[in-house]
């Protein structure tokens, strides 16, 4: 099994989202912010890697908050969200977004989301209303086999 992760982000009752650029099997549409797993590398460590890759931003990650199994090119994955606090709001995005925001749950559900983190939703939103979670997941220190 691959492991992805994704770091949910909430601000004045609003979640960070991105957009993805226009190429590749989910281009053009939404995402939580996030990404593969490198060998030997904890989530914490990717989320890390991921948003200053993607944003040129700094995060603290947080609490486990969902996660849920996929396949993409026939291999299995699973993705687990994590909590994340920016530790600055000055953004750059490079080539693989076009576009970010701060969207409500309720906005989120129309926009084209990609499948896996689509899948994480009601996780996602649950701990959004309530910042509880229904089923403690791996801690952000886990370092996948």
């Amino acid at each position: 099994m691959k492991y992805s992760i994704a770091g949910i982000c909430v601000d004045g009752g609003r979640i960070f989202v991105a957009k993805r650029s226009q190429t590749g099997d989910m281009g053009n549409r939404w995402e939580f912010p996030g990404g593969k797993v490198d060998a030997g590398e904890s989530f914490e460590e990717a989320l890390k890697r991921e948003f200053f890759e993607e944003f040129g931003i700094e995060i603290d990650v947080g609490e486990f908050v969902s996660s849920a199994s996929f396949t993409h090119r026939g291999e299995q994955y699973e993705v687990d969200a994590f909590s994340v606090s920016l530790i600055s709001k000055r953004f750059s995005i490079n080539d693989e977004h076009c576009q970010f925001d701060w969207k409500t749950p309720e906005e989120i559900l129309s926009l084209d989301f990609v499948d896996s983190d689509r899948a994480m939703f009601d996780g996602v939103f649950y701990w959004f209303k309530n910042k509880k979670i229904l089923n403690p997941g791996p801690s952000k220190d886990y370092v996948p086999e």
